[in-house]
């Protein structure tokens, strides 16, 4: 379980506190932005698959990125990217606060 690449996700997050998210869909262009992300990582044993999730809303999780699906990851000074086919999630202690 500790080896999934979304639990070492998860803990980098956590340890500098990005929990404001980005996610930009590739496909139709949209953006949502999730403030204070509520950040979990869930294990499957009988399919040996980890999931990152993103933030809840009446108990439904908002976003969820599963291991296989993610083709890179880029740690900033400052930030986290998280880049999938359909998805890139942009991690930040502060998204009001973004540096370019």
């Amino acid at each position: 379980m500790t080896d999934k690449l979304t639990y070492k996700i998860q803990n980098l997050l956590l340890t500098n506190e990005y929990t404001d998210i980005k996610v930009s869909n590739k496909v139709n262009g949209e953006e949502m932005n999730i403030k204070e992300a509520n950040i979990k990582f869930r294990y499957e044993p009988k399919e040996d698959k980890g999931y990152l999730s993103f933030g809840e809303c009446k108990n439904t999780t908002v976003c969820e990125v599963e291991d296989s699906a993610i083709d890179e990851v880029v740690v900033y000074d400052d930030s986290l990217r998280i880049e999938t086919k359909e998805k890139t999630y942009y991690c930040y202690k502060d998204s009001d606060k973004m540096y370019f």
